[in-house]
Formats: C-alpha cells, structure tokens, sequence
C-alpha cells in the first residue's frame, strides 16, 4: 500500500476526547463532528479501528503525528 496521505487521531476536547484528522504536509489537525466520549483510552481506540479500517498502521499514524507537530 502507499503511504497513507492521513489519519484518526484522539484530540482533547474541553474535558473530553474526541478524534481529529491529521493530513500529510500540513501542520495540526482537523477537528470533526465526531462525539465526544470520556477517556483518552476509548478515543485511542476508536482512532485506531478507523486507521485500522483504512489501512494506516500504527507506525504510519504516528509518524504523520509527529510530522503534524513540526512546523513547514
């Protein structure tokens, strides 16, 4: 497969979880109108199964995590 250009990833909302999308190239992530749920565990693994879902590995999401986190 080719690398996958983004991914599901657990974002803090007030004092909730929620998920955000992370894209290739560019800075943060995007906010969706996903619920909230209570516990960083059950948005992690709520992201999971959707990069899952998709095709992006553990590995991949995190390093366009990472690459999220640097300036351009």
């Amino acid at each position: 497969m080719d690398d996958p250009k983004l991914c599901y990833v657990a974002v803090m909302k007030g004092n909730e979880y929620t998920l955000g999308i992370v894209k290739e190239g560019e800075t943060g992530y995007y906010a969706t109108d996903y619920p909230t749920v209570k516990t960083m565990d059950e948005a992690d693994k709520w992201a999971n199964d959707l990069n899952t879902r998709m095709g992006v590995s553990d590995n991949d999401a995190m390093v366009l995590i990472l690459r999220s986190m640097r300036p351009h």
